[in-house]
């Protein structure tokens, strides 16, 4: 069985579009614009979306997150959630608008950390063309 990141990429192809996926382990952290997210803040965030189910884990409501469907298989969405605004000598502002989201499937899967290229959307539909990818964080 193709993994969606395959089947992504085949569509692409034959769609004559040239496009890259970018996902990393949460823990490798990631590095937005200078703010440096860990393990741990991205885990924290994460769990405090997610509800336990018998064995597995799901997020809870998602109307009001951001969210990107997969052209490839809409069944497959990311769900943005908002993570702490970190200045660039690692401390975290609590009471600033969030601008890096952790990106994960409906079963609480981190898939990357990410910005909005033009602010958020107002329809909370996230695009390749306003969404950017940050980079893993490496020590």
């Amino acid at each position: 069985m193709r993994s969606a990141k395959s089947l992504l990429l085949l569509a692409c192809i034959l769609a004559g579009v040239n496009a890259q996926v970018r996902t990393y382990q949460a823990q490798q952290g990631a590095d937005c614009d200078g703010s440096v997210y860990t393990v741990g803040m991205i885990n924290e965030v994460i769990d405090s979306y997610c509800v336990d189910l018998v064995n597995q884990k799901a997020l809870g409501n998602v109307d009001h997150l951001y969210r990107y469907n997969m052209a490839v298989n809409s069944a497959i969405s990311h769900y943005y959630l908002p993570l702490p605004y970190v200045d660039i000598y690692g401390r975290v502002l609590e009471d600033a608008t969030p601008l890096h989201f952790a990106a994960v499937q409906g079963d609480c899967q981190f898939q990357h950390v990410a910005k909005f290229k033009f602010g958020p959307p107002q329809d909370l539909v996230v695009t390749l063309a306003n969404r950017e990818v940050c980079d893993p964080y490496y020590r």
